[in-house]
């Protein structure tokens, strides 16, 4: 091997090397996701278990559903990491359908949950208890 293909050969591996690092060791790039279909009783029972559906994108690269449980409260979120060069993404969308379930001793009365959305206004949904009922001793 001559020393100028030896001097090319470090070239090029050196670059390889760098760009590599780069690739592992640089934060992912994350971007909110909207969240539709939203399903939230509007009222709910101090004893019963509820069950809250949405929805949200998930075609390409990877997702993060992240949930921040208060006893009043809740916050839903989406995040996507934006795929690597090399991924191919479907031209078709593709969702994905979440479900979460809060039983009695996770929620008080009333409980909010708040979809956090990339654009515009959060969708707010409140879980209130149900009125009474009448004619009853």
């Amino acid at each position: 091997m001559t020393t100028s293909s030896r001097r090319n050969a470090l070239v090029v591996a050196a670059l390889l090397c760098v760009a590599g690092c780069k690739e592992t060791t640089s934060p992912a790039e994350r971007f909110a996701v909207p969240i539709d279909a939203i399903s939230v009783p509007n009222t709910a029972a101090p004893s019963d278990t509820v069950v809250v559906g949405f929805r949200y994108e998930a075609s390409c690269g990877a997702r993060e559903v992240t949930l921040r449980l208060r006893a009043d409260s809740m916050v839903v979120a989406v995040f996507a990491v934006f795929p690597s060069g090399g991924l191919v993404c479907p031209a078709l969308l593709a969702y994905a359908h979440r479900t979460v379930t809060l039983t009695p001793p996770e929620r008080s009365q009333p409980f909010t949950i708040v979809f956090k959305q990339p654009t515009g206004a959060d969708s707010v949904r409140t879980i209130r208890t149900p009125p009474a009922l009448t004619g009853t001793p």
